[in-house]
């Protein structure tokens, strides 16, 4: 799965998105495609019966003492692939300094929260994982469950103020607009400068 670009562009010195709509995203924007709720969680995948989870080879330390401001990365600022590690995108992105991918969950310490979700009948695709043990847990599960991306269709406007504010009182941490053909496009509460999670309404269900 590879990184999903934001619907509006980002301010880095802010955080917060302006009105200009990102290039490649304007399907979104027009309305085609259709919204699912982005869920909080840790993204994980099953791949030919596999378990995998997520893991973004990032640039080393070491490399972030050494880069002049401004000056783009290489190949060899990022860390070493670990075992097994399977590329989400062909090629690291200089700019941003990410290289999302994939390991296979495993029997350590580390990946408990991750086993206790598996079920052995689930399909080949991508998940996310929520509990009690993941992002704070904002939908107040009482165990861990793996939750299929796309579940859950949303109706919501596309366009920047009506979209802030129809985000504005929904338990929601986000919107991933689909397009059939595969193209995805995402936006967050957050990217909105709005509280999240913002306990003061109801939970989405995953159950449905």
């Amino acid at each position: 799965m590879k990184k999903i670009p934001s619907l509006f562009v980002r301010d880095f010195n802010t955080g917060i998105v302006t009105q200009l709509i990102t290039p490649g995203t304007e399907w979104a924007h027009d309305g085609e495609g259709y919204g699912t709720v982005k869920i909080d969680g840790s993204c994980c995948r099953i791949w030919d019966g596999i378990y995998y989870k997520r893991y973004d080879r990032k640039i080393k330390k070491s490399a972030y003492l050494q880069k002049a401001s401004g000056d783009p990365w290489s190949l060899s600022d990022f860390k070493a692939a670990p075992k097994n590690w399977k590329r989400a995108e062909p090629n690291p992105n200089l700019n941003t300094g990410h290289w999302p991918g994939w390991v296979p969950v495993n029997r350590s310490n580390a990946d408990k929260w991750h086993r206790e979700a598996w079920v052995s009948t689930l399909d080949d695709g991508t998940y996310e994982l929520i509990g009690p043990k993941i992002q704070g847990n904002p939908y107040g599960k009482k165990e861990h469950v793996l939750v299929p991306h796309g579940k859950i269709k949303v109706e919501c406007p596309r366009s920047f103020i009506e979209l802030a504010d129809w985000l504005r009182d929904k338990r929601l941490e986000g919107v991933v607009f689909c397009h059939p053909d595969g193209r995805m496009a995402k936006i967050k509460k957050r990217d909105f400068n709005q509280d999240w999670p913002n306990l003061s309404v109801p939970l989405p269900t995953f159950d449905e």
